[in-house]
């Protein structure tokens, strides 16, 4: 029986959920009944609305591949960057760089790396990311 908060002799409520609830207690209601909105989508699910306009030249690189060898030791681009588009190579030891996926928010320019060992320029006019709302 699926009560809701205050109605508990009241009895079943047409189309409400049955739950397994000891006699007596009362079921409250959730968020959504309340009229709270749902929590905003993670990051990863709203790429699907990021359109992007591929240039052949990176406007993302790595200025010294010895410094993320040597001496970062933490690879904070890898974890800073929103759209992960620093990746750690374990085998070859070195910093992979997806620059398509890049949504040039500035990040890793303004603190993804401690060394500054990244150079970002935003890509050239008509090319990069191209956001649609909706």
């Amino acid at each position: 029986m699926s009560l809701k908060y205050g109605d508990e002799n009241q009895g079943e409520e047409a189309g409400a959920e049955k739950k397994d609830a000891p006699a007596g207690a009362r079921v409250l209601p959730g968020p959504e009944d309340l009229g709270f909105p749902q929590p905003p989508p993670a990051v990863a699910n709203k790429l699907g609305l990021v359109k992007f306009n591929l240039d052949r030249e990176p406007h993302l690189r790595i200025k010294d591949a010895e410094v993320c060898r040597r001496r970062c030791r933490q690879k904070f681009c890898t974890h800073s960057c929103p759209a992960q588009v620093y990746h750690w190579e374990s085998e070859g030891k070195k910093i992979s760089v997806a620059y398509e996926g890049c949504l040039e928010c500035g990040t890793c320019r303004s603190g993804g790396c401690p060394y500054d060992n990244i150079e970002m320029r935003y890509p050239r006019g008509g090319y990069g990311v191209q956001y649609r709302f909706g």
